[in-house]
């Protein structure tokens, strides 16, 4: 007897009853596989929600200094540990050298040069003077502009000397430690 001959004969209380048992049995699939999905999806969209936040506190700077390119401005977490700011010099010098090496330049010099805090927004500078030539300048510098975070070249001089061209630049990224 098929399936079909079957639901034929049950009277409408027990079809009733079996469509009530199928929907709890949908219901409870639901929530053994699709609860789990929401969850990580509210957690996906508070952790857009507090990107945005930034974004837009990002985009007030950016309009504050209208003359810079738009891009991502790191978060730095200061409710979690106090702002050590030896610490942030230290990541922008680590990330130039690392720039400056990926293209092949000699890094003659980087140092600190200041942390200056507007509001919500830490300025971390540094000095440096690499050796090259023009092109793995120009890749260097491409690199900068390029890359994920906010980078800003202040002040830069290019000259030529027996080992190469060497470029003098002060520059600083953006963090957003608000």
């Amino acid at each position: 007897m098929s399936l079909h001959m079957k639901l034929a004969k049950l009277n409408r209380r027990e079809l009733f009853l079996l469509m009530i048992a199928i929907l709890a049995a949908c219901f409870a699939l639901f929530i053994y596989f699709v609860q789990p999905f929401l969850e990580k999806y509210d957690a996906l969209n508070n952790s857009i929600d507090s990107m945005q936040t930034g974004i837009m506190k990002g985009k007030k700077y950016l309009d504050r200094n209208a003359d810079q390119e738009a891009c991502f401005i790191t978060v730095i977490n200061t409710h979690k540990a106090p702002l050590d700011v030896a610490n942030i010099s230290n990541v922008v010098i680590k990330d130039i050298g690392l720039f400056a090496k990926s293209v092949g330049l000699s890094l003659r010099e980087i140092k600190p040069a200041y942390v200056d805090k507007e509001g919500d927004f830490l300025k971390a500078a540094v000095q440096l003077q690499i050796v090259g030539n023009l092109q793995n300048i120009l890749d260097f510098i491409k690199k900068i502009e390029n890359n994920d975070g906010l980078f800003v070249i202040e002040k830069a001089v290019l000259s030529q000397n027996k080992n190469g061209i060497t470029l003098q630049m002060t520059l600083y990224r953006v963090y957003y430690a608000g």
